[in-house]
């Protein structure tokens, strides 16, 4: 029987080879698992994320600082709704 709160499922995932090289060995040193490893980098990079304050644009449209939404996958003012082309030009320029 399981524990609680922890189900198992198939782990398939690709990694280079020395990056699983190096988990191996901080593995066997510190006598831990794998996926225990893996799981705790996994709930640190969502903290820090869940942390993170939004960032606030400034839109020359409305004259005032505001989050971007998308729109047809595009950034746009969440006040007025207009296309922000300075940074949709930046994602295309450096790819983003």
């Amino acid at each position: 029987m399981p524990k609680i709160g922890v189900t198992k499922t198939t782990k398939s995932f690709t990694i280079t080879v020395s990056n699983l090289a190096w988990l191996d060995e901080y593995c066997t040193r510190g006598g831990k698992k794998m996926s225990a490893v893996i799981d705790g980098l996994i709930n640190e990079l969502r903290k820090q994320l869940e942390n993170r304050k939004s960032i606030q644009y400034w839109c020359t449209s409305c004259g005032t600082d505001t989050d971007r939404i998308p729109i047809d996958d595009k950034p746009a003012c969440a006040v007025c709704k207009t296309v922000d082309v300075a940074i949709l030009h930046a994602m295309k320029k450096y790819q983003l």
